[in-house]
């Protein structure tokens, strides 16, 4: 099955469902080619050939590779002692049908999001997130009773200097507080804090923690 990854932003807030971003990938395969669905264990580039799982031995001319990335939560200490509780991420299709399930019955407390390191995948969707925040919780009539807090390793909102200083008004004017320079350290779950690295590392409280765990490459 091809994931539309961009659709997990809208799961949360009842946008989208699983059954929308879930389509079978051979629909999007041309006729006149092979399509083949194996794990990669080999690549001889002397012999021009990729050994699969399976046991195929698949020549080529010319070999593009795409690994893509993952999410890594068990990096960050403490994280997984929370996960699927009171610590969720939208970076995964599972993640992302848990998370819209905590928010449905999330009316008051602190809404926190976490960018534990850079880089990490589609930069501009933790803002994305907190706009949205933003919006689900005015719909639903409890905005005044919810904090939401972007909390970031980037000394700004958002990356490129332009961008951040009209993406940061954003946040000022919605009542969302930005967080920059943070460098995360701990989860503590079950006190439900998030602490910096260092021995004076800061610390900030939340009731549901929204994590965009470290990206790391495919093991």
């Amino acid at each position: 099955m091809h994931h539309y990854q961009p659709g997990y932003l809208f799961i949360p807030f009842g946008m989208y469902t699983k059954e929308m971003v879930l389509k079978p990938k051979r629909d999007f395969i041309p006729p006149g080619v092979e399509f083949v669905l194996d794990e990669v264990t080999e690549i001889d580039p002397k012999n021009k050939r990729v050994g699969t799982k399976k046991g195929r031995k698949l020549n080529y001319d010319f070999l593009v590779v795409a690994l893509g990335c993952r999410i890594a939560p068990e990096e960050v200490e403490g994280m997984m002692e929370g996960w699927g509780k009171n610590v969720h991420t939208f970076y995964s299709l599972d993640g992302a049908v848990a998370l819209a399930k905590a928010l449905k019955f999330f009316d008051k407390g602190r809404l926190v999001l976490n960018i534990a390191e850079i880089p990490f995948k589609c930069p501009v969707a933790p803002l994305e997130f907190v706009f949205l925040a933003d919006w689900f919780f005015h719909e639903r009539g409890v905005r005044d009773k919810v904090e939401i807090e972007l909390v970031t390793p980037l000394p700004h909102a958002f990356t490129k200097p332009k961008a951040a200083a009209i993406l940061g008004d954003f946040c000022e004017r919605k009542n969302i507080i930005i967080t920059p320079n943070f460098n995360i350290g701990e989860v503590n779950a079950a006190e439900g804090y998030i602490e910096e690295l260092g021995a004076e590392g800061r610390k900030v409280n939340f009731d549901l923690l929204v994590a965009i765990p470290p990206n790391l490459g495919p093991r």
